[in-house]
């Protein structure tokens, strides 16, 4: 009975309310003026011009982000891996600190950086002669200074599930195409590669679906400024909910981002499925 209290208070109650505040015309500064709407507040986020400007601007911080998360940590992993294998466990210690540092931290500490008088960005670039930026504060620059700092806290959590995949992989057949003459390219190529397919395939799946749902770094970096230029689609809802009061809009647009996750998860689920079938047979 307790457990089942606690399911109902701390799982179910919110999710049955989110369910009705979506349905709803609901402003919390006037709840008893709460009006039914059905799906209005759903239809009315696909006739808004913000919201697929928004979800522009969060498919661009998804792409380019997990793009390069994934390009660098393949290329850290190889090269820690059959270059220094020596000090890669000191490496992998090391890019753990980024993962276990608190989000607002890392985020006041890059706003440290970026900052156009006292920031070391601008510093070091003054000693060749380019004249300092305004990262955070140019509409021009602010997406790719955020996305620089994702890059650096996750592209760490690539990097190590890579590389205990390819420290996981039977050896057997790298020697034997070593043994038939192919190229330190051609085996990753064609056996290192393949192998790592379902693993390349998880990790960026858990990215993308991580990506998705970023608001911490933002909220601390720029808090979706300047011009919204930053304003990805987690702080759209938050804007509308906390900011502007619609708090029916903003559940709906929740209920939209629950959506699209859950089928990225249960894309992700199969495919772990699939793959320990495949180990089975």
């Amino acid at each position: 009975a307790p457990a089942i209290l606690i399911l109902l208070v701390m799982v179910i109650y919110p999710t049955v309310y989110a369910i009705w505040t979506a349905l709803h015309d609901f402003n919390p500064m006037l709840p008893n003026m709460a009006r039914l709407v059905g799906l209005r507040n759903f239809q009315r986020a696909f006739e808004d011009p913000l919201f697929f400007a928004t979800v522009g601007r969060t498919l661009l911080f998804i792409v380019v982000s997990v793009s390069l998360e994934f390009l660098l940590g393949l290329g850290l992993t190889l090269v820690v891996f059959y270059l220094i294998p020596v000090g890669g466990a000191f490496v992998r210690f090391a890019l753990t600190v980024p993962m276990i540092m608190p989000p607002v931290a890392i985020g006041l500490v890059w706003r440290w950086l970026y900052d156009g008088q006292f920031g070391l960005i601008n510093y070091f670039l003054g000693l060749f002669g380019i004249a300092p930026q305004l990262w955070l504060g140019d509409p021009t620059t602010a997406m790719g200074a955020v996305i620089l700092v994702e890059v650096w806290q996750w592209m760490p959590f690539v990097f190590l599930c890579l590389y205990a995949g390819l420290a996981s992989l039977p050896g057997e057949p790298m020697e034997a195409a070593r043994v038939d003459g192919a190229s330190t390219w051609q085996t990753l190529r064609y056996v290192v590669f393949p192998m790592l397919k379902p693993i390349i395939a998880v990790v960026l799946l858990f990215r993308i679906i991580d990506s998705m749902r970023v608001f911490d770094i933002v909220f601390v970096l720029t808090e979706g400024g300047p011009s919204e230029a930053t304003v990805v689609y987690p702080f759209f809802v938050y804007m509308q909910g906390f900011r502007y009061y619609k708090i029916g809009y903003a559940s709906a647009l929740s209920w939209i981002l629950v959506v699209v996750v859950t089928i990225l998860a249960v894309v992700l689920i199969r495919m772990m499925m699939g793959k320990g079938e495949t180990e089975r047979s």
